[in-house]
């Protein structure tokens, strides 16, 4: 545990007084709680294609749709193809591009809120 608060906000108030993890801005109570309610699934008939400059492009099979990506975007989904959880997802893209992770954890949301939109991956129940 890191001498660091959770990060928490609810209403524009931090409410969580406990530590963060080391390599988070969040405790593990939260990160459970984020983690549960961002689950998904990768369709089958969802592919993730890359080239040698890291930019790559999904292409769902179904509809024959292709969709651009940036060199964040092509690592984050390849990590989510190969059905990394979340806190692990965070923390790796943390790391690899020298980013807060709460910073992450808000971008991936958004992305998270788009490929939904898409039809890209499917919001996941826990088994």
């Amino acid at each position: 545990m890191s001498n660091k608060q959770c990060a928490f906000v609810k209403r524009g108030k931090n409410t969580c007084r406990n530590p963060a993890i080391e390599g988070f801005d969040f405790c593990k109570s939260h990160i459970d709680q984020i983690d549960s309610v961002l689950r998904y699934k990768v369709p089958d008939h969802v592919r993730l294609e890359s080239s040698s400059n890291e930019l790559g492009f999904i292409f769902d099979a179904n509809l024959g749709h292709v969709y651009y990506l940036n060199t964040p975007g092509t690592y984050i989904f390849s990590l989510m193809k190969e059905n990394k959880p979340l806190p692990e997802i965070v923390r790796m893209v943390s790391k690899r591009y020298r980013v807060d992770s709460t910073k992450v954890l808000s971008d991936f949301r958004d992305f998270y809120n788009n490929l939904v939109d898409l039809g890209l991956i499917a919001k996941h129940e826990a088994s």
